[in-house]
């Protein structure tokens, strides 16, 4: 691999694009208006981090002195002190100030953060168990996953085309490019939490500062043609952060604005001739401390939310804004600069391996921390992190083993002679429905009941001939057996049990997906009916949404019946069958509608809603998914309350 041209140097433009994409994001955690697209800034130092990381490479390799050790030596001492300091502080704060379920979630995150997987925990979180994100401190820390991640496999490939001629090398990396942007594209549709969180689809973003260090070796433009150049990056940079949001990160396209943006002002880049923009000393002084400011500013906002279960307000704003710049300057001066100086040559010393040691006893603690919550955390509470976590396992507990329609034929989970069989399908709120029919048909006529198996991993799901398609195989394979079923299968009835049935609040882009997902479902249903006309299909409304997880805010007013006051509970669904975008569609197939509110608010007002069965069980752990225990109190309800489809199912 042939290296000719600019080797490099300290550059003020990186620092400056450093700045820049620092204080996009926490303009963005702050709430504050015209940077909803701030979360962009992520996407800048993915770019920045391919193009040094690569130069640094490649400079060693070119004069003869690169080494693994060396460099794996130089990445522990720039990235682990603070990244370390940053969890151990913020689970001492957790434990002074969080609930236990919140605790344990710290816990677990922090040991992810130190084993360098803090990306693939949150993927796996990721869906509808996953906590608000503002009540996580140290999900940041997601996109330093993706990095540590990189800088141990980067070296190797860089290592290995060294030997290529540049035309090959150029040839490696851009294959890489159009592979991971390829699955990026796709994926950020299909499936998004993957596209988001996971570093084969953000090795583009690397490779794309690999190839604008490429450039910019061999670059040799006017000043004026430089600046031309910056001025149109940070354009393109500017206006991703302040027009685009969290919901066009969807369409698969929002990342290659900044991704671009970044690449331009690299390309551009001079030690001579910096970008007036970007140079000047306030602007500096950010991107030089954009690491730390990065690390301490989001554990700060968290907390705050956290423990004032508020929104920010503009006074709050600037007193994080502040708390943030001057923890962000301390743990700069105190640990960075200890640890790590730019112009100084590091090795595996005593001190490098204390910090690996180091990390190795604050994985212990987290885990000892994340094994037992509730006997460490310092708040009182009504409902323990064990407790939490049993209401959510629980849930799932009638369906596990129910008769799914793919397992129509094994004796094990379905009978073979089906009587009186009903449909449950729906996405995360599927088992709420069976866990509510179960004993609502109890005493009643005999019943198959058979679950379809969630949409919610359906992935794509989009109409085709009259029925449903997914990019999903096991979502399919669910499908191609319930069309089957048409023809052997006299379902007596079809209930959707579907959060927001009608695509209720689903005009923001970002749910499109979910919307196309509801449509395809609907179009099933409708096909069923027209096969099936004495197939009764039945809705069952939503109830109650609260502001945050019902458990939080149960233990935060320390009253079981937190999660029905008016403050707490988003507007609800009253009115009978929804209107919403498939309000129409909905309505020609539905025979039948369940009011949740009707039946469990007997004054029509949110404070006669039931927030908590009899014997004390809350209506939900999280925002609107009912316990097993709360779906059953309603089910025995509803069987007192007897309405003609339930009459007509029973008898």
């Amino acid at each position: 691999m042939s290296m000719p041209g600019r080797t490099l140097s300290s550059l003020a433009d990186i620092d400056g694009l450093r700045a820049l994409a620092v204080i996009a994001v926490v303009l963005f955690h702050l709430d504050l208006p015209y940077f909803h697209g701030g979360f962009l800034g992520v996407d800048i130092f993915f770019v920045v981090s391919g193009f040094l990381i690569t130069g640094l490479i490649e400079d060693k390799l070119a004069a003869e002195t690169f080494r693994f050790r060396d460099f794996y030596a130089r990445r522990v001492r720039r990235l682990f002190p603070a990244i370390y300091v940053t969890v151990a502080v913020t689970l001492l704060a957790s434990w002074l100030l969080l609930q236990p379920s919140l605790l344990k979630g710290v816990a677990e995150s922090g040991a992810s953060v130190v084993l360098h997987g803090a990306n693939i925990l949150f993927f796996m979180e990721a869906g509808y168990w996953d906590v608000s994100s503002s009540l996580k401190p140290l999900l940041h820390l997601w996109s330093l996953g993706v990095e540590e991640q990189f800088y141990l496999l980067w070296p190797l490939l860089i290592t290995l085309l060294s030997a290529a001629r540049t035309p090959l090398y150029l040839s490696a990396l851009l294959g890489s490019l159009g592979l991971s942007l390829t699955g990026w594209l796709v994926y950020s549709t299909s499936n998004e939490p993957a596209a988001f969180y996971l570093l084969p689809f953000r090795v583009w973003q690397f490779c794309v500062g690999a190839i604008a260090l490429a450039i910019w070796r061999q670059y040799r433009g006017s000043l004026f043609i430089s600046q031309i150049l910056r001025s149109v990056g940070l354009a393109l940079c500017v206006f991703s952060i302040v027009t685009l949001d969290a919901g066009a990160a969807s369409a698969g396209w929002t990342s290659l604005l900044p991704t671009t943006g970044a690449a331009l002002v690299l390309i551009a880049a001079d030690s001579e001739e910096p970008s007036p923009w970007l140079r000047h000393s306030a602007i500096q002084w950010i991107g030089i401390r954009s690491f730390a400011i990065y690390l301490t500013h989001w554990p700060i906002i968290t907390l705050y939310k956290n423990t004032s279960m508020s929104t920010l307000g503009a006074s709050s704003q600037l007193l994080l804004g502040i708390a943030s710049l001057a923890s962000a300057a301390l743990l700069y001066q105190c640990v960075e600069r200890r640890f790590y100086r730019r112009d100084k040559a590091t090795r595996w010393d005593s001190s490098t391996m204390g910090v690996v040691a180091s990390g190795f006893l604050l994985l212990a603690l987290c885990l000892v921390v994340a094994k037992y919550p509730d006997d460490l955390s310092k708040r009182e509470v009504l409902l323990t992190a064990e407790a939490v976590e049993r209401y959510k396992r629980d849930r799932f507990k009638g369906v596990a083993s129910a008769c799914r329609i793919d397992q129509l034929a094994n004796p094990n989970r379905c009978p073979q002679n089906l009587i009186s069989p009903i449909l449950i399908i729906g996405n995360s709120h599927e088992p709420d429905g069976f866990n509510i029919l179960t004993p609502a048909l109890a005493g009643g006529r005999e019943h198959t009941l058979v679950n379809f198996g969630s949409i919610n991993d359906c992935g794509e799901l989009v109409v085709a001939n009259n029925w449903a398609e997914s990019s999903e195989p096991g979502c399919q394979s669910r499908l191609d057996a319930l069309q089957k079923s048409i023809g052997h299968v006299t379902w007596q009835a079809v209930i959707l049990s579907n959060r927001r049935p009608a695509g209720e609040w689903a005009a923001h882009p970002d749910k499109k997906p979910v919307l196309e997902r509801k449509r395809s479902l609907i179009k099933v249903m409708a096909t069923i009916k027209a096969k099936q006309p004495f197939t009764e299909v039945i809705v069952f409304g939503d109830y109650l949404s609260t502001t945050r997880d019902c458990a939080l805010l149960i233990n935060q007013y320390q009253d079981m019946t937190a999660c029905s006051r008016p403050p707490n509970v988003e507007p609800p669904p009253w009115g009978g069958l929804p209107d919403g975008p498939l309000g129409e569609g909905l309505a020609e197939i539905t025979d039948h509608f369940f009011d949740k509110m009707a039946l469990l608010c007997p004054s029509g007002q949110i404070d006669s809603c039931a927030g908590a069965t009899t014997d004390g069980h809350p209506v939900a752990a999280d925002r609107h998914h009912l316990t097993f225990e709360f779906a059953t109190f309603v089910g025995e309800r509803l069987k007192d309350d007897n309405p003609e489809w339930l009459r007509m199912l029973r008898e």
